[in-house]
């Protein structure tokens, strides 16, 4: 051990090599000089990064997952067999909030709306309430995906080429058209759906007295034959 005191040394050679006491190791060591020596410290975490990892919010895209997950257990399949990370991811930068909005997300058709979007519209609306910063964002970006449909619409693209182009179901490019239409766009939604259609799903309103908004019970009970779009379509124009 060696002492180190104004570049005193504890112990020191003379010019034949030999090891001689120094003076302050001789005190040391035979008057009784007490010597305080270094302990060693580790350094703590500093608070705020133990709070910044105690309070590390869960951001939109893992609590989907974890969504995703819970109903995959009930179901007993595969988490991927609900919605795929791309669909979630999908999710996430849309923000849909309502049935319509939601199937404009990649990967969702009318089945998939049906049965699980009232859920994850229900998460995404929680997590829209306690991230102030977010809604800004969407307001901003609202609107665009239907505004291309028009574009393409206006181009004289088919929903089918429109559908194909874009990555969407049939179902989603008609759903878009419906929403363009509410807004005052020049789109013919009579040129997709006749009237005969139109008074076969008015008809199963009536019959069922439906006032959900699903539509999942007008299409069973139409046998599954006319396709959600068809539905969704006849109701709006039936109003």
């Amino acid at each position: 051990m060696s002492f180190d005191l104004q570049n005193s040394q504890g112990l020191t050679e003379d010019e034949k090599g030999r090891l001689l006491l120094t003076p302050l190791a001789h005190k040391i060591l035979f008057e009784g000089r007490k010597v305080k020596l270094a302990s060693l410290q580790i350094k703590e975490k500093s608070a705020v990064k133990e709070r910044m990892e105690k309070t590390v919010s869960i951001g939109l895209f893992e609590k989907l997952k974890q969504l995703r997950r819970e109903i995959a257990i009930e179901e007993n399949v595969p988490a991927y067999i609900i919605f795929s990370d791309a669909t979630l991811k999908d999710m996430e930068n849309r923000l849909p909030e309502t049935s319509e909005e939601f199937l404009q997300v990649s990967g969702v058709g009318e089945a998939k709306n049906e049965k699980y979007g009232e859920r994850f519209i229900s998460l995404i609306k929680e997590f829209l309430v306690e991230d102030k910063n977010v809604k800004p964002l969407k307001k901003k970006m609202k609107g665009r995906t239907q505004d291309a449909t028009f574009l393409m619409l206006q181009e004289g693209k088919t929903v089918p080429e429109i559908a194909l182009e874009r990555g969407f179901t049939e179902g989603t490019i008609y759903t878009h058209l419906i929403q363009l239409h509410s807004e005052g766009k020049p789109v013919n939604l009579n040129s997709f759906i006749n009237q005969e259609d139109i008074d076969i799903v008015i008809k199963a309103k009536l019959t069922l007295n439906h006032q959900e908004k699903s539509i999942k019970p007008l299409f069973e009970y139409l046998n599954e034959e006319v396709p959600y779009w068809k539905i969704r379509m006849g109701l709006y124009l039936g109003k």
